[in-house]
């Protein structure tokens, strides 16, 4: 891995970047990307991953690379991206499904909602006809209390008239 760094250099310079592009794409300074290359910063898995995705290959590019290259390793690269890429596409397609679904349940209890509010609005035009019948029963009622009383009254008056 001593070589590294030199490979770190040379793709930078195969690939067109300056140092202060480097930096600036990995979030550094300019001086501690010059270390990199230089070998007076140790290369961690997780800068390979970085300096990978900058460079648009593998981990294993990079530290396989040499200066005439096939692009085999650039390909394998992107070939993984796009797997990737495909991968993100499924799983955004799965959620889309899965919202229709969720909207298509929306729709449905939204349909329940207003037949439930047609049932309370028919029940209520119920709950309003059995109070007009119960008014009119009661005044049937009072009437054939009045009509007894009359009856009675006349029941008196003949019982009570003379012969």
């Amino acid at each position: 891995m001593n070589h590294i760094y030199k490979k770190i250099k040379d793709i930078r310079l195969s690939k067109g970047y300056t140092q202060e592009e480097m930096a600036a794409k990995l979030k550094m300074t300019q001086s501690n990307y010059a270390r990199l290359e230089r070998g007076l910063t140790q290369v961690t898995f997780e800068r390979l991953e970085e300096l990978a995705e900058v460079f648009t290959m593998s981990v294993d590019a990079i530290i396989n690379f040499e200066e005439q290259t096939d692009f085999k390793e650039d390909a394998k690269y992107y070939y993984t991206e796009l797997q990737k890429a495909l991968k993100k596409i499924a799983t955004l397609q799965t959620e889309a499904e899965e919202r229709d679904h969720d909207l298509s349940d929306i729709t449905k209890i939204q349909e329940l909602e207003n037949h439930i509010k047609t049932l309370k609005a028919q029940l209520k035009n119920k709950d309003v006809e059995i109070e007009r019948i119960t008014k009119e029963k009661d005044n049937v009622i009072d009437l054939k209390n009045q009509i007894i009383e009359v009856q009675k009254m006349a029941l008196e008056v003949y019982k009570n008239k003379p012969n």
